[in-house]
């Protein structure tokens, strides 16, 4: 009999480690993020049988990325090729048109071609992949930055000279800009995110139409620049397509500009227009109305009305959008208050009385709906509730098949394909339809997210995130790191990335904490807003509450190993948690950290109103609620609301071990404010490096760089945490590149 129970215990022993062998999963890291193929772009076919993909994938050993089209049937599992991969090639942005039928348009650039507009028959008549050749539709002087299709028009944006009448003469000055070495100004902005600006230029749309001409589509006159004599960026700077947009029959334009005057850099105000293009009559403003920012136009399926987002505060360039419609027919103007107080990121009609639009809400990005017939607002009966939903394309043949990127902080990006019942108000089914990447990360260990909530500062409640380390096991005592999101009106959403990816934390053997503190968004208008004039103040005590609620709740954490990261704007709260790194009674906190690190944070707040690009940023975050707009030299009190929480009062409290990483163009938060922290540091003879990225902006875009960053900022983490009880895991690629050189 014993040694039955012998042979019975023999076999569940080995079969656990059998098991566990077979299912444990090798650590994530930055270059498997990295090294993957992502959606640069992706759409429906107009009668919703095809799925149209733009698939980008970075090449480790040439450093170098392409980025072509694929497609399938809704029915099919693989993905066939429609455009070659060609490394150094970009083939993006995938577009139908109803006067176009078997067409399908598309963007290319190449280091030998200016990015221009490219078509193919779709769906292939060839069964060879090989035999599909794009038919280029555009060769302008200048280069295509994107495109919008309807009906018969092209809509483009490009740099132009304010000055010019035509594309050749911009093109001219464009060319001179390259030996001229100086540049004379008068005003501001002279520089913004990572370049320097030139007087006299800008971006603007135009439009051009096209026809078919026996078996080719070719350009029908010339085209023309729907914002001549402005002096105006259309779309204004860091934004996209989205703040421009065609009616469906193609003989109107609707788009959003920001005035290229003195006040540039301290006014957020864009102001909306739309234009006959048949007639080409000046461009009417829709939103004199106002001074606050208006953006991202779009028709209604019939062309009557003009759909846009609205914030209600001038000078504000964070706040919570609401919708406004105007009536081309009728010239009147309907303000839709954003009651529900959604922080509303994209839309799309469905029809001519319902908008279907994406928001921020409690940590994920949901869908919802508008019904303009009495201005309610549902959320859509999604399935997948805790992950975050792009804004749904759908085949103008048939608007109730919908396809939807969706990810989460534990699921990479993945496509979506669901039905939606009019009449019901249901998805009758919703389906994954395109992972590119599932085989890959079913190897790869991601720690789950755990969604939680505490009371944080003004008694609000306070939202967060928590992961588990790799290889778990509750027995052991565990470090931790701590995450701090920038903007401060941004938050952490969840939402699969690249940067700030707390997997790459949690496959090094830390858990993670990341908090959502006042000024995040996604969690009403006040609690968005109380960060105003407030940098240091509650945000700061929401963060610790919410470190010191998951250190009470999880014993395996270990409160005498954590580091604490940030960029932007939580790059200034490291910086500001250096200066108060106390244990702290009111704040329950018996823990300091152990290390910092700082990417791109604010060291003084009066310095940075000096010398960022975007001076409204300032005026906005630091001066009260009630003042936004001031200037620190407008009086004591108004001096004081940028002295008060600025980081660089409390050096003489610093004395934690930090790393620094700057980008070298980086102009929103200049290389000075790094400089400045480490100049601090090294005064003080605190244990501290910088990590200088002289071709980085205010983020780091360069694949190799990113690797250097993670690499980086977890050895600093390793040097002040590690312990007998922990080892690194020996799985881990990552940390055998260590000692090896970078090219920056």
């Amino acid at each position: 009999m014993k040694s039955i129970y012998f042979y019975v215990y023999f076999l569940i022993f080995f079969s656990k480690i059998f098991l566990s062998y077979e299912q444990e999963s090798t650590p994530l890291t930055a270059e498997d993020i990295l090294k993957v193929e992502k959606f640069s772009s992706y759409i429906l076919s107009p009668d919703g049988k095809y799925i149209i993909v733009a698939v980008k994938q970075w090449n480790r050993e040439s450093g170098k990325s392409y980025s072509h089209l694929r497609y399938k049937t809704i029915e099919e599992e693989e993905l066939k090729i429609l455009t070659p991969k060609v490394e150094g090639q970009s083939d993006t942005s995938p577009i139908f048109s109803k006067s176009f039928p078997n067409t399908l348009f598309f963007l290319r650039s190449n280091k030998d071609l200016k990015s221009s507009i490219f078509y193919v028959e779709f769906p292939p008549s060839s069964k060879k992949d090989d035999e599909v050749t794009p038919k280029q539709l555009t060769n302008y002087e200048l280069e295509i930055f994107d495109f919008k299709i309807k009906s018969d028009t092209i809509a483009f944006s490009t740099d132009v000279y304010f000055q010019c009448k035509d594309m050749k003469c911009s093109h001219d000055l464009i060319e001179k800009e390259k030996d001229q070495n100086y540049q004379v100004y008068n005003k501001l902005m002279m520089f913004h995110w990572d370049h320097w600006l030139v007087e006299g230029k800008g971006t603007h749309v135009f439009v051009q139409k096209i026809e078919k001409k026996e078996q080719e589509i070719v350009l029908k006159d010339d085209p023309r620049d729907v914002t001549q004599g402005m002096e105006i960026n259309c779309p204004p700077m860091f934004t996209d397509s989205s703040n421009y947009e065609l009616s469906n029959d193609g003989n109107m334009i609707a788009f959003s500009g920001h005035l290229r005057n003195k006040e540039e850099a301290w006014r957020t105000g864009f102001k909306t227009y739309y234009q006959n293009l048949l007639t080409m009559t000046k461009p009417i403003c829709i939103t004199e109305h106002t001074t606050a920012r208006t953006q991202c136009p779009m028709f209604s399926i019939d062309d009557t009305k003009i759909a846009y987002l609205a914030m209600k505060t001038p000078e504000l360039e964070s706040e919570i959008l609401h919708f406004e419609i105007y009536n081309i027919l009728t010239n009147k103007l309907t303000v839709i208050p954003n009651e529900e107080e959604l922080a509303i990121e994209g839309y799309r009609w469905i029809n001519d009385k319902e908008i279907l639009f994406n928001a921020d809400s409690y940590q994920a990005i949901q869908l919802f709906t508008l019904n303009l017939k009495n201005n309610t607002v549902d959320k859509y009966p999604v399935k997948n509730i805790n992950m975050s939903y792009s804004v749904p394309f759908f085949g103008f043949n048939n608007q109730y098949v919908y396809l939807a990127r969706i990810n989460a902080y534990d699921t990479p990006e993945k496509l979506v394909l669901f039905k939606y019942n009019q009449e019901t108000k249901q998805i009758e089914e919703e389906n994954e339809i395109i992972d590119l990447n599932k085989e890959f990360f079913s190897t790869k260990f991601i720690s789950k997210a755990e969604m939680f909530c505490f009371k944080g500062g003004y008694d609000d409640t306070v939202y967060g995130y928590f992961f588990k380390p790799i290889n778990f096991d509750e027995s052991k005592k565990y470090p931790v790191a701590v995450l701090i999101h920038g903007g401060p009106e941004g938050s952490w959403t969840h939402a699969w990335g690249t940067s700030w990816n707390p997997q790459m934390y949690t496959s090094h053997g830390y858990a993670v904490i990341m908090i959502n503190p006042h000024g995040s968004v996604g969690f009403g208008d006040k609690f968005e807003n109380d960060v105003r004039n407030n940098w240091g103040g509650v945000p700061y005590e929401d963060i610790m509450l919410g470190v010191s609620f998951i250190l009470d709740k999880y014993s395996y954490l270990d409160r005498t190993r954590m580091c604490a990261a940030g960029g932007s704007y939580g790059g200034y709260m490291i910086n500001w948690i250096e200066g108060h790194n106390d244990k702290n009674e009111k704040l329950n906190k018996d823990w300091t950290f152990n290390c910092l690190a700082n990417h791109d944070g604010i060291f003084s707040h009066i310095s940075m109103f000096y010398g960022t690009e975007e001076i409204w940023f300032p005026k906005e975050e630091y001066c009260s609620k009630e003042n936004i707009g001031c200037n620190p030299w407008e009086g004591p009190e108004i001096r004081k609301g940028f002295e008060t929480y600025s980081a660089e009062r409390y050096v003489k409290n610093w004395k934690t071990p930090m790393i620094i990483i700057h980008g070298g163009i980086d102009y929103r938060v200049p290389l000075t404010e790094g400089l400045s922290a480490f100049t601090a540091l090294q005064l003080n003879n605190i244990p501290s490096e910088f990590l200088f990225l002289h071709q980085e902006n205010h983020w780091v875009l360069k694949a190799e760089n990113q690797i250097v960053w993670f690499d980086e900022v977890l050895k600093f983490f390793d040097k002040y945490t590690l312990s007998s009880e922990y080892e690194i895991p020996e799985e881990a690629e990552i940390y055998k590149r260590f000692n090896k050189k970078y090219k920056y």
